[in-house]
């Protein structure tokens, strides 16, 4: 039975979520129309956006990624 159900929705690290910023910051998408890209709530992404920058070091609230394809 296990193996015929899916996970619907993916569990990601605060790694993944710092990922994800990164890719929406480069994509030049909305962080709606990335969101529906991505398969990921906009309350998901805002709530993760503000724990992350209150946990983070205040001296990295702006870092750039480059996101090679």
């Amino acid at each position: 039975m296990a193996s015929e159900t899916q996970r619907k929705y993916q569990r990601r690290s605060a790694e993944g979520w710092r990922a994800l910023l990164a890719q929406q910051a480069v994509s030049g998408l909305t962080i709606g129309a990335f969101c529906r890209k991505v398969s990921v709530s906009t309350a998901s992404f805002y709530r993760w956006r503000e724990l992350l920058q209150k946990n983070d070091d205040p001296g990295m609230a702006a870092v750039v990624m480059r996101v090679v394809k």
